[in-house]
């Protein structure tokens, strides 16, 4: 209490001891019992000793009164001011909560629990204040005791000149503010006390770490979000959910508080959605392969990506994060609720699409797109989430998906349906109309295609294979590590029989060289031949790459003639495996793979050598796009030619159109996908000779689509043998040296070989080397040697061929 009040205090304990009792008989008027407790109110006052400085007469009094009954002060303190009284217990709680604030701050800074949010400019404004004001009192002002107004030399005006003047002369020395924070903090020291989050090793190759997600609230009011990191076992797993999202820049700028008083640094796309992500979760528990792998050990991280498919099968859900702006998703949101109502309706595809065109198309004679709405559905197919590679098992494998868009939580089928049903809408046959960007050639729109099948073999027990996948979806992805085109796809792999193990220690060509390995291995098959060469094959045996080996980045060149994921009638090896057939004398000094400098050891027959390569390769897609099919097949002029250079003697020397078409057609291998022919394995003469009419009298490309074309009879064999002619694409009609006619890659020239390896159902092209090896340039078409017609030979009695 100040001076003044201790002064009325006194004033009135004189006056009604004056009035009521003289100072010379206080004894006798005290009724208070001694025996008995004192109240807390009296104990209080009794206990409140007045300071010295007080004039001397009230000392005096006071003095006497206390000398010479204790207890009576203890009455009179009941009949004093309530006012007073109170004040005096006040200023004591303030004492006490403020003893105990400071405990709990002190206590909060030890254990890093963070109570307030504060930009790291603010941070080290407060700082440097910390550094120019004189030494402040410990309690804050709001829990310290009332205090007299600072002299004028220290007034704020003057503070903040000061606090300018010391910030022009020392800005030079001041270091760079730390980058932007997430989380929680104690206090402006304490961004300079944290230290970055150290990763413990994980106890075993099952176990990973979750961000453990938890938000305070108290009567509504919510704080900010506190992060750990925790280790869970895959065997065992608490409920979560995994985080798919756009890594961006690599470069890690913001940094998210933990509350174990670390921090972990993040990059500025993950940082700036986690809060938005952690709102969203339900379980509590967020994977996200950013903070819960350590990138930086190679080890851990290549164990982790082993498990990863687990990881995301394992999950409650995923948890898409486009981090698109609210601005941009307000035309989109009323597509998606659109496609919603209709889907909750069970209405279809083509209902969905009418009701779109209200939205998307003007009215009147012109329609015309309209941009917002269009352009909505077009950015979102845009988004750089569509081109990851990881997005195939993150999707695939996860039970449910789930995309946040700002605040809301959209789910993955009326994602699909809103884009089909615009997709139909952009192919509809409308006079003059042009979008503002087409959705059929957005990245998008292709995977989502691939990701909404392959989701649907899976719920039916006939989940897509894994090598079709990854050839076919692989090149067209993005990712950061060239290595994560293979290694994206692993959780995907189920053929227990082909195991890869991800290292990230390894070059990229040697990653390459060793999945083909295993692959030959495993299936003791060749027929991972059909998958090269590839597009840019060159530049993949440049960096190391060898000719047998499949470079994933790189796209497929040619149509397979032969897979091992569905029947073939080819059968050229005569059903001799990869490694089988040799003698049990040779089988101690005979391995049959053998990887020594990229070199592939394999064993068969030569059955032909290419003589004549001249003729111009099925290259020209436009003319297949627009249905030319006289200008894209060409077997007039392929006719004319190759009887001109075959020999009469020859026993093949008779030519055709249909046995040209027959070569051409590959007999038929893309007839898994024309279900309109009977047989369905190869062609039949009928029906080579339906297609051959078809060529010769349904080529024009007007005809084709009128209407009289739709009902004439050849018109599903246009059809038919534009489907088939697909084989043929970046390959060349070659004869060979006994006059068989062939179908091989573009890439072939005079003088290379046809073989037949043991293990591969359809020969091969070799080219040779100086050296004596060989280069292969992949499956071919060969006639009579398609069914094991050329096995002349025994098992034990195949040469070797070493391939690089």
């Amino acid at each position: 209490m100040t001076e003044s009040a201790l002064r009325r205090h006194s004033s009135t304990i004189r006056r009604k001891l004056s009035c009521r009792f003289p100072l010379f008989n206080l004894k006798s008027a005290s009724s208070h019992n001694i025996d008995q407790e004192r109240p807390k109110s009296r104990a209080l006052f009794e206990s409140h000793h007045f300071p010295s400085g007080l004039p001397r007469v009230v000392r005096e009094h006071v003095t006497k009164i206390n000398d010479a009954a204790p207890r009576m002060v203890g009455d009179l303190a009941d009949e004093l001011d309530s006012s007073a009284i109170r004040k005096v217990m006040e200023t004591a709680e303030r004492r006490r909560d403020a003893e105990r604030r400071k405990s709990v701050i002190q206590l909060g800074f030890r254990l890093a629990h963070l109570t307030g949010r504060q930009t790291t400019e603010q941070s080290w404004a407060s700082s440097e204040k910390e550094q120019l004001l004189p030494e402040s009192p410990t309690l804050t002002p709001e829990l310290s005791a009332p205090s007299p107004s600072p002299p004028e030399s220290e007034t704020p005006r003057i503070v903040e000149e000061r606090l300018s003047t010391a910030r022009s002369r020392n800005s030079t020395q001041l270091p760079k503010p730390p980058p932007p924070e997430v989380g929680i903090r104690v206090g402006d020291f304490d961004v300079r006390l944290r230290k970055p989050y150290i990763y413990s090793p994980l106890q075993s190759n099952r176990v990973i770490r979750l961000l453990s997600v938890r938000r305070p609230s108290v009567d509504g009011i919510v704080g900010d979000f506190y992060y750990q990191l925790i280790t869970m076992s895959l065997d065992d797993p608490v409920p979560y959910e995994t985080v798919s999202y756009c890594w961006g820049d690599h470069e890690r700028k913001y940094r998210i508080n933990l509350m174990d008083g670390s921090f972990l640094m993040v990059t500025q796309s993950l940082g700036s959605e986690l809060a938005g992500i952690s709102s969203h979760s339900k379980t509590g528990y967020l994977w996200i392969d950013q903070m819960c792998i350590d990138q930086a050990n190679l080890t851990e991280r290549s164990q982790q990506v082993k498990v990863m498919g687990d990881v995301y099968a394992s999950g409650l859900r995923v948890l898409v994060s486009l981090g698109l702006p609210n601005l941009s998703l307000r035309p989109l949101f009323t597509l998606v609720d659109l496609a919603l109502e209709y889907e909750s309706n069970q209405r279809s595809v083509v209902d969905l699409q009418g009701a779109l065109s209200d939205y998307m198309l003007s009215g009147g004679r012109t329609p015309r797109f309209l941009p917002p709405f269009w352009k909505a559905v077009v950015d979102l197919l845009r988004h750089p989430w569509f081109t990851r590679a990881w997005i195939f098992q993150e999707c695939i494998l996860s039970p449910t998906v789930v995309f946040v868009l700002g605040e809301r939580l959209v789910s993955l089928d009326p994602i699909v349906r809103l884009t089909l049903a615009t997709s139909r809408l952009e192919t509809a046959t409308i006079s003059g109309i042009i979008p503002p960007g087409h959705v059929t050639t957005q990245p998008g729109f292709h995977q989502l295609y691939s990701i909404v099948q392959a989701r649907s073999d899976r719920a039916w027990g006939k989940p897509q294979d894994f090598w079709q996948m990854l050839s076919s979806v692989a090149p067209y992805t993005h990712c950061a590590d060239p290595r994560d085109r293979l290694y994206a796809f692993l959780g995907l792999l189920t053929d227990n029989k082909i195991e890869i193990k991800p290292d990230y220690r390894v070059p990229r060509y040697e990653i390459l060289t060793d999945t083909a390995k295993r692959f030959i291995e495993g299936k003791a098959s060749l027929e991972i031949f059909s998958l090269i060469p590839r597009v840019g094959q060159e530049e993949s045996l440049r960096e190391g790459v060898p000719s047998w080996a499949p470079d994933w980045s790189k796209p497929e060149e040619t149509i397979p003639l032969t897979s091992w994921y569905r029947l073939s009638p080819f059968n050229a090896c005569g059903g001799r495996q990869y490694g089988d057939a040799v003698l049990q004398d040779r089988r101690r000094t005979f391995r049959p793979l053998r990887l020594l400098q990229k070199q592939l050891r394999v064993r068969g027959k030569i059955i032909a050598t290419v003589q004549d390569a001249h003729l111009e390769p099925f290259t020209s897609l436009d003319n297949w796009i627009s249905r030319d099919l006289v200008s894209f097949l060409r077997l007039d002029q392929a006719l004319s030619y190759l009887t001109s250079i075959s020999r009469p003697t020859d026993v093949y020397s008779y030519m055709s159109l249909e046995r040209i078409l027959k070569v051409i057609l590959a007999d038929g291998a893309l007839l898994y996908d024309n279900p309109e022919f009977s047989n369905g394995v190869y062609l039949l003469d009928t029906e080579l000779t339906d297609l051959k009419q078809a060529y010769l009298q349904f080529h024009n490309p007007e005809l084709v689509g009128s209407a009289p074309f739709q009902l004439a009879p050849y018109a599903r064999n246009v059809y038919s043998l534009r489907n088939l002619s697909r084989v043929a694409m970046e390959r060349r009609l070659v004869m060979c040296d006994d006059g068989r006619l062939g179908l091989v890659h573009q890439s072939a020239q005079n003088g290379d070989v046809i073989a037949v390896l043991h293990g591969s159902r359809t020969p091969v092209v070799l080219q040779s080397r100086a050296d004596g090896k060989f280069e292969i340039k992949g499956q071919c078409y060969f006639e009579d040697s398609m069914h094991g017609e050329s096995i002349f030979w025994e098992e034990d009695e195949a040469d070797e061929f070493i391939l690089v």
